[in-house]
């Protein structure tokens, strides 16, 4: 197959070659690319509302684990929604039903790929150096924009793991894995075993923006996640291609293409909260901000913070044995939208200090989304903030301190008593009364929120 470039060059790629980068990432689709019932059999489109879903059928091979890929989400998104992507992955079994039975000469119709940028590595013709060969190819950007609201994957065994903390406050201990398990072809793998999964980093499959998937968890195991003992010496393995099987042997190995690892696309959901005193007074504290010029209240609301995926369960350490609250409020400031999240560390067994975050996102964000991330983010660190994900997710943010709870004041002094005599031990720390410091975290918070607007306004 060959490919015309503006400049009169003709660059030429091997169909197989092709076909590798454009579908079989994994040997999982290459078993659905030969499959009879094809892509069917493995997830199927349906409209919901505004929403489309892929359903995949609880029957289906494809590993959960290529779900916790973002890259391998959107170009999964791309073969069945794209019409054009889904003929061209259907003929690949055409071609080998139609080839004869003694030779079987590899061709499929290719999809069109019209302005889509290719990188590879290969050579030039001997005889002239307008016609280049691809050996291989390290990349493909496929600048289509798709028109869909939303897209969701729904896999029925599609769970959240989550670490769970032990009763005797101690993990147990395991013998360090095979990190490098023996190739071995005469053997099948065991049904049931840990995939030996190998990624080659060196190929890219990128898509315009508009194509974003998530992941309907459904929903969440919790285990105790085991300690490694360094010391140990490694189990020895064996890896093997193939299906799985009760009587096999050792680890499945799962080889594949455009695998990267990534988390922004799992469907958190925040669960609603019974408002407690902290947020009553934090929406005093909002509509108090909300009344000042220039600014507006949109939406209130309380949560639970997200259980944690690490071993860090602060989140969980509270006088109620409930998960930390949250309270986020969507406000105006200059005609932009901008979040303010307040922790409810108050309610902790452990004293903690966490500022509010306040940000804002690009028009194009989903910013509701993100939140949700950046709260997630923060149970997994310990119920705090994690300035990097927000600085990578966010197109401005910043932070505002809690006002001081209490202030050092001296006592009344006799009038004759001289000024040396007045030393720092002579002050006495005093409360501050509740409507001191409402006040003064609105002044904190006006202050913050406005740099937050001013930052978007340069963008």
């Amino acid at each position: 197959m060959h490919f015309d470039n503006e400049d009169g060059s003709t660059v030429r790629v091997r169909q197989l070659e092709l076909a590798r980068c454009l579908f079989l990432h994994n040997h999982h689709l290459t078993r659905t690319a030969f499959r009879p019932n094809g892509l069917k059999g493995l997830a199927h489109p349906l409209i919901d509302g505004k929403t489309t879903v892929i359903k995949f059928s609880s029957l289906a091979d494809y590993p959960l684990s290529n779900l916790r890929s973002k890259s391998a989400l959107q170009h999964l998104a791309w073969i069945l929604l794209d019409d054009d992507a889904r003929r061209s992955f259907d003929s690949i079994l055409v071609g080998l039903m139609s080839s004869p039975k003694e030779l079987w000469n590899f061709r499929f119709a290719p999809p069109n790929m019209k302005n889509w940028e290719i990188s590879g590595s290969g050579y030039y013709s001997s005889s002239d150096d307008k016609n280049f060969t691809v050996n291989e190819i390290t990349g493909f950007d496929n600048p289509t924009r798709y028109r869909f609201n939303e897209i969701l994957v729904d896999h029925p065994r599609f769970k959240q793991l989550l670490p769970k903390k032990p009763e005797s406050g101690k993990r147990p201990i395991v013998q360090r894995g095979d990190p490098d398990p023996l190739l071995d072809l005469g053997y099948e793998p065991e049904l049931g075993r840990r995939l030996d999964q190998v990624t080659d980093q060196r190929f890219t499959f990128s898509f315009d923006k508009s194509l974003q998937v998530k992941v309907r968890v459904n929903g969440q195991t919790f285990r105790i996640k085991p300690r490694v003992d360094p010391e140990s010496v490694p189990i020895s393995e064996t890896t093997s291609p193939g299906h799985a099987d009760e009587r096999g042997t050792g680890r499945e190995l799962d080889h594949g293409i455009n695998r990267s690892e990534s988390d922004d696309h799992y469907l958190v959901k925040l669960n609603d909260a019974q408002p407690s005193d902290r947020f009553s007074f934090f929406e005093g504290v909002v509509s108090r901000l909300t009344k000042r010029p220039n600014f507006s209240l949109i939406e209130l609301g309380c949560y639970s913070l997200p259980p944690t995926r690490t071993n860090r369960h602060a989140v969980c350490d509270t006088y109620n044995g409930e998960r930390v609250q949250c309270y986020v409020a969507w406000i105006e400031c200059r005609s932009i939208l901008i979040a303010i999240i307040e922790v409810d560390t108050e309610s902790m067994i452990h004293d903690r200090s966490l500022s509010n975050l306040i940000v804002s996102f690009d028009q194009d964000a989903d910013a509701k989304h993100l939140i949700d991330l950046f709260l997630q983010s923060c149970s997994d660190e310990g119920v705090h903030w994690k300035a990097s994900r927000i600085q990578a997710y966010s197109a401005a943010w910043g932070t505002s301190n809690h006002p001081d709870r209490n202030v050092k004041k001296r006592p009344a002094r006799n009038i004759k008593e001289s000024s040396d005599q007045r030393t720092k031990e002579d002050k006495q720390s005093v409360r501050v009364d509740l409507e001191t410091y409402e006040k003064r975290w609105v002044s904190n918070l006006h202050g913050a929120t406005q740099k937050v607007a001013r930052n978007m306004r340069r963008k």
